[in-house]
């Protein structure tokens, strides 16, 4: 519990102290480190949540360090109505002494952060309430220095959501893991955006040799001795992009098992991609589906045809990458360029009014906020994402097969940072039909 030393009740400023103000005393010029609060009562910034409020007349609530036993304060408090010592028309400041506790309860998170002073040392507790937490001892030149860390780290919390609390009071909370970490801004449509929430796997590459009979990112695809490599409408050969090994992925609901899936793209400044969606004629990128793998490299083809020369746009690829791709099993909420997003969720992303990014509108801000927070990247399912906007129509009921972001460290790039997304029909999808998958992607 902090303790506070009663200072005399006409100094006006204490540009140095985190100060405690008693009162309702509106319009008065505060000191530095006040605010002012709807009730008309004033808050430092190392202040306790009691504040003295109402009306001069009116009994003041008494701080829990009994500030109504020091003779100054009951001077103050027991002044006739108008007299200058009488509180409500004049301030009672005081300077903290002990440790400031502080807390945040919001969703699911029950935090604390102390701070608590000895000359010159700055200790900082903080964790989950009802656990010991950690602790940060920071030491500085002056008790002075001390104080203004520890008023500017207070200050900070505050504006992140923390109040005032009292320690002996707290008690552990069951917290449960959020399903979907949002800004605070966002948290009132928290509901509706965990309504949304369906399983994908989260795909990671990582530059490595591998197998054909891997999941991958370039590299020699799983090609059994009876097939022939996949061309184009011309016979031009198309190039592999990826394939997914089912067996080495987290298990998707609705999604195979087992089986190696495999996208191949073609070689012209479009990559492939037809332009529309429907319908699905793979004639210029082709998926397919090996539903049984021999992980046997003598009945396979391991030599690619020769490259065709590249159009004036290279391939989203350099021709030597060879990534190994893993998953990570996780919920994924609509994205924000999804077609059903506003009717859905219902952020309204075109609001003018100002934020805190001054370049900035704050509905600019929250989809920026939105999107840094739930986009995967390269994916299994889930729901697409898009740098410009959802190809799909609202009555279509594609679902993401497969996405592969841009990705600077491996050198892939769809245009100007732009995306690729290969969409299945729900029913397709159930008869391991990959025939008619759809191809799209776009950039900035």
């Amino acid at each position: 519990m902090p303790t506070w030393e009663l200072l005399d009740h006409s100094i006006r400023t204490l540009e140095d102290h985190q100060v405690f103000v008693f009162g309702s005393n509106r319009g008065r010029r505060n000191p530095q480190g006040l605010r002012q609060s709807p009730d008309g009562g004033f808050h430092g910034a190392g202040a306790a949540s009691v504040t003295m409020r109402g009306h001069p007349g009116h009994p003041r609530k008494e701080h829990p360090d009994h500030w109504s036993h020091d003779p100054a304060f009951k001077r103050a408090q027991q002044a006739p109505v108008g007299h200058p010592d009488r509180i409500g028309t004049w301030a009672v400041y005081g300077i903290c002494k002990g440790p400031m506790y502080l807390e945040l309860s919001q969703d699911r998170e029950h935090k604390f952060y102390e701070t608590r002073l000895e000359g010159c040392t700055l200790t900082i507790r903080y964790g989950r309430i009802g656990t010991s937490g950690q602790n940060q001892v920071k030491t500085f030149a002056t008790a002075e220095e001390a104080q203004a860390s520890a008023q500017k780290k207070l200050s900070e919390k505050r504006r992140k959501g923390y109040t005032d609390a009292e320690p002996a009071a707290a008690q552990k909370r069951n917290v449960e893991k959020l399903r979907v970490k949002l800004h605070r801004l966002l948290t009132p449509h928290r509901e509706a955006i965990e309504a949304t929430l369906r399983p994908a796997v989260e795909l990671r590459l990582t530059a490595q040799q591998t197998t054909p009979w891997n999941s991958k990112v370039g590299g020699i695809p799983y090609l059994p001795c009876a097939d022939t490599w996949p061309t184009d409408a011309t016979g031009t050969p198309l190039a592999f992009l990826a394939q997914l090994n089912f067996a080495e992925l987290p298990p998707l609901p609705g999604f195979p098992e087992e089986g190696i899936l495999q996208f191949f793209i073609g070689t012209d400044d479009l990559h492939g991609a037809p332009g529309e969606l429907e319908p699905p004629t793979q004639e210029t990128y082709r998926v397919r589906y090996h539903a049984q793998v021999t992980p046997n490299p003598d009945a396979l083809n391991l030599t690619p045809p020769a490259c065709p020369p590249q159009a004036d746009l290279p391939l989203p690829f350099p021709p030597d990458l060879d990534a190994r791709l893993t998953g990570t099993l996780t919920e994924h909420p609509m994205s924000a360029t999804d077609r059903l997003f506003s009717e859905t969720v219902g952020i309204d992303f075109f609001s003018e009014a100002p934020s805190s990014d001054p370049d900035l509108m704050l509905g600019e801000y929250l989809e920026q906020q939105y999107r840094q927070t739930t986009e995967l990247g390269h994916q299994l399912g889930g729901y697409p994402c898009f740098t410009q906007q959802d190809p799909r129509d609202p009555a279509q009921p594609h679902l993401l097969l497969f996405q592969l972001d841009s990705d600077w460290a491996h050198q892939i790039l769809w245009g100007d940072s732009g995306i690729a997304n290969f969409f299945i029909h729900p029913d397709d999808l159930a008869r391991r039909d990959f025939s008619r998958v759809s191809y799209h992607w776009d950039c900035c």
